[in-house]
């Protein structure tokens, strides 16, 4: 009720709201979707992609959002299921957060998901050769060698897995770090064989082709 001082009073004005106290469900069934999830299994959250899609449930038409700690990376309106793909983020572990706020802007919390991101690419592997019992040649080093199925050595980062290929082609695959390999029931041919090698980490990142051997 309102008056101007000379006794004119104006009528009431009706004003009313909706108290609202209460949040939303907590956002569930958060994942790391399936293109982002490069590591070796679906498990494991290691991924190389450093913008990663996380997927979840929620109550429709919600505010949600994902923290990186307390940094803000990603939020969308939830149609459930909803799914955001993130900022950029740092190679290491992340514990993310997501938060669903209700039209009150009461948040809900979820449980964190915890991704360990390497977008780092290991270097190629290097110092690739026959082991000096296999090379037969004159010396060793003229890569000339009598042996069908030679022992070749080299040295990739450690925790990667070596890929070993004879003209382009995988014939077996040894741990990283300093390794070894014998090619076992692949036989070699007469005449020049190409051998290189790469090293792929546990994120799914593969290093360049090492130098030709």
């Amino acid at each position: 009720i309102a008056s101007d001082g000379k006794r004119n009073v104006a009528g009431p004005v009706e004003f009313s709201f909706h108290l609202d106290t209460v949040g939303l469900p907590a956002p569930t069934d958060i994942e790391l979707d399936s293109a982002s999830d490069t590591g070796s299994n679906t498990n494991d959250g290691i991924t190389k992609d450093n913008t990663p899609t996380i997927h979840g449930d929620a109550a429709s038409g919600s505010l949600i959002q994902i923290l990186s700690g307390t940094e803000l990376v990603g939020q969308t309106t939830a149609n459930s299921p909803w799914s955001i793909t993130t900022a950029p983020l740092d190679d290491g572990e992340q514990e993310l957060t997501v938060l669903a706020f209700d039209p009150a802007g009461n948040p809900s919390t979820s449980a964190q998901i915890t991704l360990h991101i390497d977008a780092t690419v290991p270097a190629a592997p290097t110092g690739l050769r026959l082991t000096a019992a296999t090379d037969t040649g004159s010396s060793q080093t003229d890569g000339i060698t009598k042996n069908k199925a030679p022992t070749l050595v080299g040295t990739a980062e450690a925790g990667t897995k070596v890929s070993i290929l004879f003209d382009e082609q995988v014939v077996g695959t040894v741990d990283g770090g300093s390794w070894q390999f014998t090619p076992g029931e692949f036989s070699l041919s007469d005449g020049l064989v190409t051998i290189t090698v790469t090293a792929e980490d546990a994120a799914g990142n593969v290093s360049p082709v090492s130098a030709v051997f």
